[in-house]
């Protein structure tokens, strides 16, 4: 008889098993529609279930190979999946995911008023590992020298 891991095959016998595994990990944030794929094999069924309902609830695409799910709270869960193909062999994989809050950034003005041809500082209160600025700067701080709307788009590890 063969099993069969998504990512790994896994020979079954009588006697002895032998069973590869990798525990995979990710880390997200807070949020709705985040998707979660594996190769699709045509014929087969697909059941999803999460480890810890209490901060996670599949919202689309169960029994399909992509599943969306809605993260409401921090904490982890392990998102698992079974795989039954057209023969009735099954499969199974899953993943732990480690949940964040979405970074809140402040931008610091060094003033509010300024005159033609004077700037002014826009700064993050914090250090990110990524910054984009709507003016497309990558530092943690712009310079303006106009009147205008100014945001940051940023990354935390």
């Amino acid at each position: 008889m063969i099993l069969f891991r998504l990512r790994f095959i896994i020979l079954f016998s009588l006697l002895f098993v032998i069973k590869l595994s990798a525990q995979d990990t990710l880390r997200i944030c807070v949020g709705t529609g985040h998707t979660f794929s594996i190769p699709l094999t045509l014929g087969s069924f697909y059941d999803w279930d999460v480890g810890n309902s209490n901060i996670v609830n599949i919202i689309s695409g169960n029994g399909t190979e992509t599943v969306v799910i809605d993260i409401s709270n921090t904490g982890s869960f392990q998102l698992f999946v079974e795989e039954t193909d057209i023969n009735g062999c099954k499969g199974y994989d899953s993943i732990i995911v480690y949940v964040y809050d979405l970074p809140e950034p402040v931008i610091i003005a060094s003033d509010i008023f300024f005159c033609e041809g004077d700037s002014v500082l826009l700064e993050l209160d914090s250090l990110y590992s990524s910054v984009f600025w709507s003016d497309s700067s990558l530092e943690n701080y712009i310079y303006v020298t106009t009147s205008g709307s100014y945001f940051a788009t940023v990354t935390d590890t």
